[in-house]
C-alpha cells in the first residue's frame, strides 16, 4: 500500500506540474514519449528530495516491447485520478494554470515537480526514440 500512495503523491505532483506549464502537451508517436518520460525518471530518481520517491529507482525498459510500463501507469491512473485526459497523441489537463499551481502548491516538494516537469517538456521536444 506504502509504494501506492507514494507513487499517487508522484503522480500529482508531476501531472500538477505539468498542467501548470501547459493546458496540453502533444506528441509525435509513442517512442519519443517514452523517452521523454525515461529522462524525466532518471532525474527524478538521481535527485529525488527524499527516501519515499525510492520506487524512482527500479523504473526500467520492457526488452520485449520497448517502453517504459511506468509511463503507462502513470497516464492511465492521471485519466483515472481525473487530472488529465488522453487523447490521440496529447494530453489534456483537468487543472492547468492558476488552478494546477494552487493544487501544486497543496503538495510536498512543489519546486522539485516543477523542475521534473520543465526538464520533461524539454526532453518531449528533442527526444529520439529508445532503442531496444
Amino acid at each position: 500500500m506504502r509504494d501506492w500512495t507514494q507513487k499517487a503523491k508522484f503522480r500529482h505532483g508531476f501531472l500538477y506540474a505539468l498542467g501548470e506549464l501547459r493546458e496540453r502537451v502533444s506528441y509525435q508517436d509513442t517512442p519519443k514519449l517514452h523517452a521523454a518520460f525515461n529522462g524525466m525518471f532518471q532525474l527524478a530518481a538521481k535527485t529525488m528530495p527524499t527516501p519515499e520517491f525510492e520506487f524512482l529507482s527500479g523504473m526500467s525498459m520492457d526488452p520485449m516491447f520497448g517502453v517504459f510500463h511506468e509511463t503507462d501507469e502513470l497516464i492511465l491512473e492521471g485519466e483515472q485520478d481525473l487530472l488529465l485526459e488522453w487523447g490521440r497523441n496529447t494530453f489534456y489537463f483537468q487543472a492547468c494554470g492558476k488552478e494546477a499551481t494552487q493544487e501544486l502548491e497543496r503538495v510536498a516538494h512543489a519546486d522539485w515537480f516543477r523542475s521534473l516537469a520543465k526538464y520533461f517538456l524539454e526532453e518531449l521536444s528533442r527526444s529520439v526514440p529508445v532503442v531496444v
